[in-house]
């Protein structure tokens, strides 16, 4: 019986870091999030990071009707570590090709990286009704040290590759982080 609290305080503990909280909220009929605890530089990229290489990781933030995907946001930033500040810079691409960077910050300490990232994430939500159960859903990845598709040079990709990227197996060399909300209403999170 010993050896059963520790084992269930170990899973316990496994199951809430597996799934961390997303917040939406409403602004002028879009929703947008916050992950609190994002955690996801650590392992291979925060290495290479440090190490003084950019590293790019994709963002997918999903409306969630049940298993259907009601609407998706796919955005890649490419972040960078000053070791003489000991901050971050990261850039947010265009989605269509060339790959121009869109949006800049620089001297973001770790807490307030994904923060930024997830503020420039937004989801049309004009469409949807008012009252159905949904959550939201994020993913982030980070892309390999190597470009993962060589036809499209300098790391480029369009919305569809994005798509297929979330669609497959994660690499087991690249960093990946998931967290979902609890259910909600559009209806729930607008303001009287």
């Amino acid at each position: 019986m010993k050896g059963a609290l520790p084992c269930a305080l170990y899973l316990s503990l496994l199951s809430s870091l597996a799934a961390q909280p997303l917040v939406p909220r409403l602004i002028e009929g879009q929703i947008v999030a916050t992950a609190l605890n994002s955690k996801f530089l650590d392992g291979n990229a925060l290495d290479r990071l440090r190490n003084g290489q950019s590293v790019a990781f994709d963002f997918q933030l999903q409306l969630l009707d049940g298993p259907k995907t009601v609407a998706r946001a796919l955005e890649r930033f490419v972040l960078s570590y000053d070791l003489w500040e000991e901050s971050y810079s990261a850039v947010q691409l265009a989605q269509a090709a060339p790959r121009v960077p869109v949006y800049s910050t620089a001297r973001l300490k770790a807490d307030v990286l994904a923060t930024w990232c997830m503020g420039r994430m937004k989801l049309n939500a004009s469409h949807v009704d008012r009252q159905r159960p949904l959550t939201l859903q994020l993913e982030i990845r980070s892309v390999g040290a190597k470009i993962q598709n060589p036809l499209r040079p300098q790391g480029s990709v369009d919305l569809g590759v994005l798509v297929e990227i979330f669609s497959r197996p994660p690499d087991p060399q690249a960093n990946r982080f998931t967290a979902q909300s609890q259910p909600f209403t559009l209806g729930s999170l607008a303001t009287p």
